[in-house]
Protein backbone atom coordinates (compact mmCIF):
# COMPACT_ATOMS: atom_id res chain seq x y z
CA UNK A 1 0.00 0.00 0.00
CA UNK A 2 1.29 3.35 -0.95
CA UNK A 3 1.38 6.11 1.69
CA UNK A 4 0.15 9.24 0.79
CA UNK A 5 2.22 12.87 1.75
CA UNK A 6 0.94 16.01 1.90
CA UNK A 7 3.25 17.53 -0.42
CA UNK A 8 2.59 15.23 -3.08
CA UNK A 9 -0.40 13.83 -3.02
CA UNK A 10 -2.86 15.42 -0.43
CA UNK A 11 -1.80 19.18 -0.23
CA UNK A 12 -4.74 20.75 0.27
CA UNK A 13 -6.56 19.06 2.82
CA UNK A 14 -7.75 21.02 5.78
CA UNK A 15 -8.89 21.20 9.54
CA UNK A 16 -11.45 23.64 9.57
CA UNK A 17 -14.02 24.58 12.13
CA UNK A 18 -17.49 26.17 11.28
CA UNK A 19 -18.24 28.87 13.74
CA UNK A 20 -22.11 29.57 14.12
CA UNK A 21 -23.67 32.93 14.62
CA UNK A 22 -26.58 32.05 15.80
CA UNK A 23 -29.05 33.26 13.31
CA UNK A 24 -27.57 30.59 10.56
CA UNK A 25 -24.74 32.20 9.95
CA UNK A 26 -21.27 30.23 9.54
CA UNK A 27 -18.10 31.53 9.63
CA UNK A 28 -15.13 29.68 8.38
CA UNK A 29 -12.02 29.29 10.98
CA UNK A 30 -9.06 27.44 9.82
CA UNK A 31 -7.22 25.12 11.79
CA UNK A 32 -4.27 23.50 9.47
CA UNK A 33 -3.74 22.18 6.26
CA UNK A 34 -1.84 19.40 4.73
CA UNK A 35 -3.07 16.95 7.66
CA UNK A 36 -5.57 13.77 6.61
CA UNK A 37 -8.48 13.77 8.83
CA UNK A 38 -11.14 10.85 8.75
CA UNK A 39 -13.93 11.04 11.63
CA UNK A 40 -12.54 13.79 13.92
CA UNK A 41 -14.06 14.18 17.36
CA UNK A 42 -14.50 16.70 19.67
CA UNK A 43 -13.52 16.46 23.01
CA UNK A 44 -12.26 18.84 26.78
CA UNK A 45 -9.21 16.78 26.15
CA UNK A 46 -7.18 19.13 28.64
CA UNK A 47 -9.64 19.66 31.20
CA UNK A 48 -10.19 23.37 30.74
CA UNK A 49 -13.64 23.32 30.19
CA UNK A 50 -13.58 24.11 26.10
CA UNK A 51 -14.06 21.89 23.56
CA UNK A 52 -10.56 20.54 21.81
CA UNK A 53 -10.50 18.18 18.57
CA UNK A 54 -9.07 14.91 18.55
CA UNK A 55 -8.29 13.62 14.77
CA UNK A 56 -6.72 10.73 12.71
CA UNK A 57 -5.87 10.18 9.21
CA UNK A 58 -7.63 7.17 6.55
CA UNK A 59 -4.54 6.18 5.61
CA UNK A 60 -2.07 8.69 5.12
CA UNK A 61 0.76 8.55 7.81
CA UNK A 62 -1.18 6.03 10.31
CA UNK A 63 -1.27 4.85 12.76
CA UNK A 64 -1.17 8.54 13.53
CA UNK A 65 -3.13 10.60 15.80
CA UNK A 66 -3.34 14.69 15.97
CA UNK A 67 -4.31 16.60 19.06
CA UNK A 68 -5.75 20.37 18.41
CA UNK A 69 -5.80 22.36 21.91
CA UNK A 70 -8.46 25.07 21.82
CA UNK A 71 -6.89 28.40 23.67
CA UNK A 72 -9.39 30.66 22.61
CA UNK A 73 -10.26 31.82 26.10
CA UNK A 74 -6.78 31.62 27.23
CA UNK A 75 -5.28 34.85 27.48
CA UNK A 76 -2.20 35.22 24.93
CA UNK A 77 1.62 33.71 26.01
CA UNK A 78 3.21 36.51 27.11
CA UNK A 79 6.62 37.59 24.89
CA UNK A 80 9.04 37.94 27.03
CA UNK A 81 12.57 37.39 25.71
CA UNK A 82 15.60 38.00 27.87
CA UNK A 83 17.80 39.62 24.75
CA UNK A 84 15.73 42.66 24.37
CA UNK A 85 16.46 45.59 25.96
CA UNK A 86 16.82 49.35 26.03
CA UNK A 87 19.35 51.13 28.07
CA UNK A 88 17.82 54.90 29.56
CA UNK A 89 20.16 57.61 31.53
CA UNK A 90 17.73 58.25 34.49
CA UNK A 91 20.49 60.97 35.58
CA UNK A 92 23.58 61.30 34.13
CA UNK A 93 25.22 63.36 37.16
CA UNK A 94 24.16 62.62 40.70
CA UNK A 95 25.24 65.37 42.95
CA UNK A 96 27.17 62.19 45.21
CA UNK A 97 27.16 58.74 45.90
CA UNK A 98 23.74 56.94 46.97
CA UNK A 99 24.28 53.48 48.49
CA UNK A 100 20.97 52.01 47.42
CA UNK A 101 18.26 51.95 45.07
CA UNK A 102 14.37 51.16 45.05
CA UNK A 103 11.07 51.79 43.42
CA UNK A 104 8.03 53.17 44.77
CA UNK A 105 4.88 55.14 43.65
CA UNK A 106 5.73 58.01 45.63
CA UNK A 107 3.34 60.77 43.75
CA UNK A 108 0.36 59.06 43.17
CA UNK A 109 0.61 58.82 39.28
CA UNK A 110 0.10 54.62 39.49
CA UNK A 111 3.75 54.47 37.95
CA UNK A 112 6.58 53.90 40.05
CA UNK A 113 9.23 55.88 40.72
CA UNK A 114 13.28 55.50 41.23
CA UNK A 115 14.83 56.30 44.83
CA UNK A 116 18.50 56.63 45.09
CA UNK A 117 20.82 58.23 47.49
CA UNK A 118 19.03 61.51 48.90
CA UNK A 119 16.82 62.10 45.59
CA UNK A 120 13.89 60.47 43.83
CA UNK A 121 13.05 60.25 40.29
CA UNK A 122 9.33 61.20 39.01
CA UNK A 123 8.43 58.74 36.46
CA UNK A 124 7.13 60.70 33.05
CA UNK A 125 5.00 57.94 31.51
CA UNK A 126 7.64 56.06 29.35
CA UNK A 127 11.18 54.88 30.24
CA UNK A 128 12.59 56.85 27.76
CA UNK A 129 10.44 60.40 29.22
CA UNK A 130 12.28 63.21 30.76
CA UNK A 131 13.07 61.59 34.11
CA UNK A 132 13.02 64.69 36.72
CA UNK A 133 15.69 64.66 40.32
CA UNK A 134 13.78 66.00 43.63
CA UNK A 135 15.66 66.18 46.54
CA UNK A 136 13.62 64.08 48.90
CA UNK A 137 14.79 66.90 52.01
CA UNK A 138 17.40 67.69 54.04
CA UNK A 139 19.12 66.01 56.31
CA UNK A 140 18.11 63.17 54.77
CA UNK A 141 21.62 62.03 52.55
CA UNK A 142 21.41 58.15 52.05
CA UNK A 143 17.84 56.38 51.83
CA UNK A 144 17.54 52.87 54.14
CA UNK A 145 14.31 51.65 52.88
CA UNK A 146 11.00 52.37 51.56
CA UNK A 147 7.45 51.53 53.60
CA UNK A 148 4.19 53.31 54.19
CA UNK A 149 5.55 53.84 57.79
CA UNK A 150 2.59 55.79 58.67
CA UNK A 151 0.11 53.38 57.15
CA UNK A 152 -1.99 56.16 55.33
CA UNK A 153 -1.43 54.36 51.62
CA UNK A 154 1.33 55.89 50.31
CA UNK A 155 5.65 55.32 50.62
CA UNK A 156 7.49 56.94 53.47
CA UNK A 157 11.06 56.51 53.26
CA UNK A 158 13.39 56.05 55.91
CA UNK A 159 17.08 57.58 55.54
CA UNK A 160 20.54 58.79 57.14
CA UNK A 161 21.68 61.78 58.10
CA UNK A 162 25.72 62.33 56.74
CA UNK A 163 28.06 62.23 59.27
CA UNK A 164 31.70 60.90 58.23
CA UNK A 165 34.18 61.89 55.17
CA UNK A 166 32.37 60.26 52.35
CA UNK A 167 28.54 60.75 51.47
CA UNK A 168 27.08 57.12 52.31
CA UNK A 169 28.22 57.89 56.31
CA UNK A 170 25.47 58.45 58.77
CA UNK A 171 24.28 56.73 61.81
CA UNK A 172 21.62 59.19 62.77
CA UNK A 173 18.52 58.60 61.00
CA UNK A 174 14.93 60.50 60.43
CA UNK A 175 12.03 59.80 58.52
CA UNK A 176 10.70 61.25 54.98
CA UNK A 177 6.59 61.69 55.62
CA UNK A 178 4.93 61.28 52.26
CA UNK A 179 1.60 63.31 51.87
CA UNK A 180 0.70 61.01 48.93
CA UNK A 181 2.02 63.79 46.20
CA UNK A 182 5.94 62.94 46.62
CA UNK A 183 6.17 66.47 49.10
CA UNK A 184 7.70 64.96 52.06
CA UNK A 185 7.99 66.25 55.72
CA UNK A 186 11.13 65.48 57.66
CA UNK A 187 11.04 64.14 61.06
CA UNK A 188 14.14 63.05 63.65
CA UNK A 189 12.21 61.53 66.23
CA UNK A 190 14.55 58.52 65.87
CA UNK A 191 17.13 57.05 67.75
CA UNK A 192 20.59 57.00 66.47
CA UNK A 193 22.53 53.52 65.15
CA UNK A 194 25.99 51.74 66.28
CA UNK A 195 27.35 51.57 62.84
CA UNK A 196 28.67 53.88 60.29
CA UNK A 197 26.78 53.43 57.10
CA UNK A 198 23.65 51.14 56.11
CA UNK A 199 24.43 48.02 53.70
CA UNK A 200 20.97 46.51 54.35
CA UNK A 201 17.91 47.59 55.93
CA UNK A 202 14.48 45.50 56.08
CA UNK A 203 10.95 45.90 57.58
CA UNK A 204 9.63 43.13 59.22
CA UNK A 205 6.69 42.59 61.47
CA UNK A 206 7.28 40.96 64.99
CA UNK A 207 4.58 40.21 66.90
CA UNK A 208 2.39 43.58 67.16
CA UNK A 209 4.93 45.72 66.36
CA UNK A 210 6.87 46.79 63.31
CA UNK A 211 10.37 47.34 63.17
CA UNK A 212 13.27 47.89 60.32
CA UNK A 213 16.01 45.28 60.89
CA UNK A 214 19.84 47.11 60.34
CA UNK A 215 22.95 45.76 59.00
CA UNK A 216 25.83 48.04 59.07
CA UNK A 217 28.92 48.50 56.99
CA UNK A 218 31.41 47.63 59.99
CA UNK A 219 29.03 45.15 61.41
CA UNK A 220 29.17 47.27 65.19
CA UNK A 221 26.00 46.35 67.30
CA UNK A 222 25.07 43.23 64.89
CA UNK A 223 21.93 43.11 63.98
CA UNK A 224 19.82 46.19 65.08
CA UNK A 225 16.61 47.35 64.86
CA UNK A 226 14.49 50.38 65.11
CA UNK A 227 11.03 49.63 65.98
CA UNK A 228 8.07 51.71 64.13
CA UNK A 229 6.04 53.52 66.92
CA UNK A 230 2.12 54.06 66.52
CA UNK A 231 2.86 57.99 65.20
CA UNK A 232 6.06 57.21 63.28
CA UNK A 233 5.85 61.43 62.74
CA UNK A 234 6.02 62.19 66.60
CA UNK A 235 6.43 59.48 68.75
CA UNK A 236 10.49 57.88 69.81
CA UNK A 237 11.70 55.00 67.44
CA UNK A 238 13.57 52.97 69.77
CA UNK A 239 16.85 51.41 68.86
CA UNK A 240 17.68 48.31 70.00
CA UNK A 241 20.02 44.92 69.42
CA UNK A 242 18.44 42.22 67.77
CA UNK A 243 21.35 39.56 67.49
CA UNK A 244 24.84 39.56 67.93
CA UNK A 245 26.13 38.12 64.29
CA UNK A 246 26.47 40.41 61.44
CA UNK A 247 27.28 39.30 57.97
CA UNK A 248 27.47 43.17 57.52
CA UNK A 249 25.72 43.27 53.73
CA UNK A 250 22.13 42.69 52.86
CA UNK A 251 18.98 41.54 54.89
CA UNK A 252 16.15 39.61 53.16
CA UNK A 253 12.92 38.84 55.80
CA UNK A 254 10.98 35.59 54.96
CA UNK A 255 9.10 32.47 56.98
CA UNK A 256 12.41 30.00 56.11
CA UNK A 257 11.13 27.43 58.53
CA UNK A 258 7.64 27.83 57.72
CA UNK A 259 6.45 28.64 61.42
CA UNK A 260 4.25 31.62 60.68
CA UNK A 261 6.91 34.79 61.31
CA UNK A 262 9.30 36.37 59.78
CA UNK A 263 13.05 35.17 60.00
CA UNK A 264 16.15 37.20 58.44
CA UNK A 265 18.90 35.64 55.98
CA UNK A 266 22.04 37.50 56.79
CA UNK A 267 23.78 35.75 53.80
CA UNK A 268 25.25 32.03 54.33
CA UNK A 269 23.83 32.25 57.90
CA UNK A 270 20.16 32.95 58.54
CA UNK A 271 18.30 34.06 62.17
CA UNK A 272 15.43 31.86 63.79
CA UNK A 273 13.04 33.99 64.93
CA UNK A 274 11.93 31.83 67.98
CA UNK A 275 10.22 32.83 70.74
CA UNK A 276 13.29 32.42 73.42
CA UNK A 277 15.47 34.58 71.14
CA UNK A 278 17.26 35.13 67.88
CA UNK A 279 18.79 31.52 66.78
CA UNK A 280 21.59 31.74 64.57
CA UNK A 281 21.84 28.73 61.82
CA UNK A 282 24.66 28.15 59.08
CA UNK A 283 23.42 27.26 55.91
CA UNK A 284 26.78 27.35 54.08
CA UNK A 285 29.56 26.19 56.58
CA UNK A 286 33.46 26.55 55.61
CA UNK A 287 32.41 29.48 52.94
CA UNK A 288 35.69 30.76 51.69
CA UNK A 289 33.65 34.29 50.08
CA UNK A 290 32.28 36.68 52.26
CA UNK A 291 28.38 36.87 51.42
CA UNK A 292 27.54 40.28 49.57
CA UNK A 293 24.03 40.25 48.37
CA UNK A 294 21.02 38.30 48.90
CA UNK A 295 17.48 37.11 47.87
CA UNK A 296 14.96 34.64 49.24
CA UNK A 297 12.75 32.86 46.59
CA UNK A 298 11.25 29.58 45.58
CA UNK A 299 13.66 28.58 43.40
CA UNK A 300 12.24 24.96 42.93
CA UNK A 301 8.51 25.40 43.31
CA UNK A 302 8.28 23.32 46.24
CA UNK A 303 7.05 25.97 48.49
CA UNK A 304 9.53 27.02 50.67
CA UNK A 305 11.65 30.00 50.28
CA UNK A 306 15.40 29.01 49.35
CA UNK A 307 18.47 31.26 49.07
CA UNK A 308 20.21 33.20 46.29
CA UNK A 309 23.70 34.91 46.89
CA UNK A 310 26.07 36.59 45.30
CA UNK A 311 29.48 36.58 46.66
CA UNK A 312 31.50 39.85 47.44
CA UNK A 313 34.91 40.50 44.79
CA UNK A 314 35.75 43.91 43.70
CA UNK A 315 36.93 43.34 40.00
CA UNK A 316 37.41 39.80 40.64
CA UNK A 317 35.36 36.80 39.75
CA UNK A 318 33.30 35.47 42.32
CA UNK A 319 30.30 32.85 42.52
CA UNK A 320 26.30 33.69 42.23
CA UNK A 321 24.55 30.66 43.65
CA UNK A 322 21.04 29.48 44.97
CA UNK A 323 20.65 27.15 48.15
CA UNK A 324 17.97 24.96 48.48
CA UNK A 325 16.07 24.39 51.79
CA UNK A 326 15.96 21.20 53.32
CA UNK A 327 13.54 19.67 54.91
CA UNK A 328 15.18 20.62 58.32
CA UNK A 329 16.57 24.07 57.39
CA UNK A 330 19.00 24.48 60.29
CA UNK A 331 21.59 21.80 58.65
CA UNK A 332 23.35 22.83 55.71
CA UNK A 333 21.34 23.70 52.46
CA UNK A 334 22.67 22.21 49.12
CA UNK A 335 24.24 24.57 46.85
CA UNK A 336 23.51 25.05 43.25
CA UNK A 337 25.91 27.15 41.21
CA UNK A 338 24.07 30.08 38.86
CA UNK A 339 27.23 31.13 37.49
CA UNK A 340 30.53 32.92 37.91
CA UNK A 341 30.65 36.53 36.84
CA UNK A 342 32.64 39.95 38.42
CA UNK A 343 31.94 41.18 41.30
CA UNK A 344 28.52 40.07 41.83
CA UNK A 345 27.38 42.40 44.31
CA UNK A 346 24.27 43.81 42.53
CA UNK A 347 21.32 40.59 42.53
CA UNK A 348 17.88 40.79 42.27
CA UNK A 349 15.10 37.64 41.58
CA UNK A 350 12.27 37.89 39.85
CA UNK A 351 10.21 35.74 36.57
CA UNK A 352 11.59 37.95 33.90
CA UNK A 353 10.22 35.51 31.00
CA UNK A 354 6.80 35.00 32.16
CA UNK A 355 7.52 31.17 32.91
CA UNK A 356 6.43 30.52 36.31
CA UNK A 357 9.73 30.50 38.03
CA UNK A 358 12.62 32.72 39.27
CA UNK A 359 14.84 33.99 37.10
CA UNK A 360 17.96 36.18 38.61
CA UNK A 361 19.28 39.55 37.55
CA UNK A 362 22.94 40.68 38.54
CA UNK A 363 25.26 43.92 38.44
CA UNK A 364 28.83 43.41 37.97
CA UNK A 365 31.11 45.57 40.41
CA UNK A 366 33.96 45.97 37.96
CA UNK A 367 36.11 49.17 39.44
CA UNK A 368 39.14 48.52 37.97
CA UNK A 369 37.00 48.17 33.92
CA UNK A 370 33.87 49.87 34.65
CA UNK A 371 33.76 49.97 30.91
CA UNK A 372 33.13 45.95 30.83
CA UNK A 373 30.65 45.92 33.81
CA UNK A 374 27.87 44.21 32.21
CA UNK A 375 23.85 43.94 33.84
CA UNK A 376 23.57 40.02 33.32
CA UNK A 377 20.33 37.63 33.44
CA UNK A 378 20.47 33.95 34.42
CA UNK A 379 17.46 32.25 33.26
CA UNK A 380 15.61 29.39 35.17
CA UNK A 381 15.38 26.74 32.63
CA UNK A 382 15.27 23.37 34.47
CA UNK A 383 18.45 23.28 36.37
CA UNK A 384 19.92 24.92 33.70
CA UNK A 385 21.34 28.58 33.70
CA UNK A 386 21.77 30.43 29.82
CA UNK A 387 23.31 34.00 30.61
CA UNK A 388 21.97 37.18 28.57
CA UNK A 389 23.30 39.99 28.56
CA UNK A 390 21.30 43.10 29.34
CA UNK A 391 24.32 45.84 28.86
CA UNK A 392 27.83 46.42 29.51
CA UNK A 393 29.66 49.87 29.87
CA UNK A 394 28.78 50.65 33.89
CA UNK A 395 30.24 49.31 37.12
CA UNK A 396 27.08 48.51 39.43
CA UNK A 397 27.26 48.68 43.49
CA UNK A 398 24.01 47.40 45.17
CA UNK A 399 21.78 48.04 42.30
CA UNK A 400 19.88 45.90 39.47
CA UNK A 401 16.16 45.83 41.46
CA UNK A 402 13.41 44.44 39.11
CA UNK A 403 10.58 46.86 38.73
CA UNK A 404 7.80 47.34 36.56
CA UNK A 405 8.33 51.04 35.30
CA UNK A 406 6.63 51.17 32.63
CA UNK A 407 3.54 49.01 33.55
CA UNK A 408 3.79 46.72 30.91
CA UNK A 409 3.46 43.56 32.92
CA UNK A 410 7.23 42.70 32.57
CA UNK A 411 10.06 43.69 35.01
CA UNK A 412 12.99 45.95 34.24
CA UNK A 413 15.77 47.05 36.14
CA UNK A 414 17.30 50.21 37.74
CA UNK A 415 20.97 50.32 38.78
CA UNK A 416 23.26 52.58 40.76
CA UNK A 417 27.04 52.25 40.89
CA UNK A 418 29.54 52.48 43.36
CA UNK A 419 32.21 54.76 40.98
CA UNK A 420 29.58 56.80 39.17
CA UNK A 421 27.27 59.35 39.40
CA UNK A 422 24.48 57.93 37.08
CA UNK A 423 21.01 56.37 37.75
CA UNK A 424 20.39 53.77 35.42
CA UNK A 425 17.03 52.01 33.69
CA UNK A 426 17.29 48.84 31.21
CA UNK A 427 13.54 48.70 29.96
CA UNK A 428 12.88 44.94 29.08
CA UNK A 429 11.78 45.04 25.77
CA UNK A 430 9.79 41.55 25.31
CA UNK A 431 9.57 40.75 21.47
CA UNK A 432 7.69 41.75 18.33
CA UNK A 433 4.61 39.45 18.53
CA UNK A 434 2.87 37.72 15.79
CA UNK A 435 -0.45 39.14 14.56
CA UNK A 436 -3.52 37.22 15.59
CA UNK A 437 -5.31 34.79 13.20
CA UNK A 438 -8.28 36.48 12.00
CA UNK A 439 -11.38 34.13 11.11
CA UNK A 440 -12.95 35.48 7.40
CA UNK A 441 -15.78 34.25 5.98
CA UNK A 442 -16.68 31.85 3.11
CA UNK A 443 -13.96 30.00 2.06
CA UNK A 444 -10.92 32.78 2.64
CA UNK A 445 -8.10 31.45 4.33
CA UNK A 446 -7.41 33.02 7.67
CA UNK A 447 -4.09 34.87 8.50
CA UNK A 448 -2.33 32.41 10.26
CA UNK A 449 0.87 31.54 12.61
CA UNK A 450 2.43 28.30 11.54
CA UNK A 451 2.89 25.97 13.91
CA UNK A 452 5.09 22.60 13.27
CA UNK A 453 3.03 19.36 13.66
CA UNK A 454 3.12 15.89 15.49
CA UNK A 455 5.98 14.39 13.76
CA UNK A 456 5.02 11.64 10.87
CA UNK A 457 6.62 8.08 10.72
CA UNK A 458 8.41 8.95 7.88
CA UNK A 459 10.39 12.27 8.38
CA UNK A 460 9.93 13.18 4.60
CA UNK A 461 5.90 13.22 5.32
CA UNK A 462 5.92 16.13 7.47
CA UNK A 463 2.91 18.05 6.85
CA UNK A 464 2.92 22.25 7.65
CA UNK A 465 -0.04 22.92 9.66
CA UNK A 466 -1.27 26.58 9.52
CA UNK A 467 -2.46 27.80 13.01
CA UNK A 468 -5.53 29.96 13.75
CA UNK A 469 -5.74 31.85 16.59
CA UNK A 470 -7.18 29.34 19.63
CA UNK A 471 -5.67 26.14 18.46
CA UNK A 472 -2.23 24.52 18.80
CA UNK A 473 -1.30 21.01 17.73
CA UNK A 474 0.64 18.72 20.14
CA UNK A 475 1.05 14.83 19.04
CA UNK A 476 -0.25 11.73 21.18
CA UNK A 477 1.72 8.74 20.74
CA UNK A 478 30.70 25.10 44.04
CA UNK A 479 31.02 27.29 45.75
CA UNK A 480 31.71 28.55 49.60
CA UNK A 481 32.07 31.53 51.48
CA UNK A 482 36.37 34.94 52.38
CA UNK A 483 36.95 37.33 55.04
CA UNK A 484 35.60 40.82 53.14
CA UNK A 485 37.76 42.17 50.55
CA UNK A 486 35.72 45.42 50.02
CA UNK A 487 38.12 48.04 51.63
CA UNK A 488 36.37 50.77 50.27
CA UNK A 489 33.27 50.12 51.85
Amino acid sequence: MRRLTPTTDNPEARTVILLGDGAGGFTVQQVATGVGNHESRLGDLDGDGDLDILSKPYMWQTPRLDIWLNTSGEPPVACQTLDAWQTHVIDDARPWRAVLVDTADLDGDGLKDVIAGAWWYHNPGSAGGQWTRAEIGAPLNQMAVVADFDSDGDSDILGTIQAGPQPQHGKAFVLAQNDGAGNFTIHDNIATGSGDFLQGAVVLTLGDARRVALSWHNGNGGIETLTVPDDPASDPWPVAALAAISQKEQLSAGDIDNDGDSDLLLGTVWLENDPAGWVEHTLVAGAIYAADRNRLADMDGDGDLDAIIGYEGISVERPVAWYERPDDPTGPWPEHLIGVVVGPQSLDVGDLDGDGDMDVVIGEHNLKEPATGRVLVFENDGGNWPQHVVAAGDEHHDGAQLSDIDNDGDLDIVSIGWSHGQVLLYEHLGCVEEPEATATPNEQEATATPTPIATPIEPEATATPTQLTGATQEKGAGVAACPSDHPHR
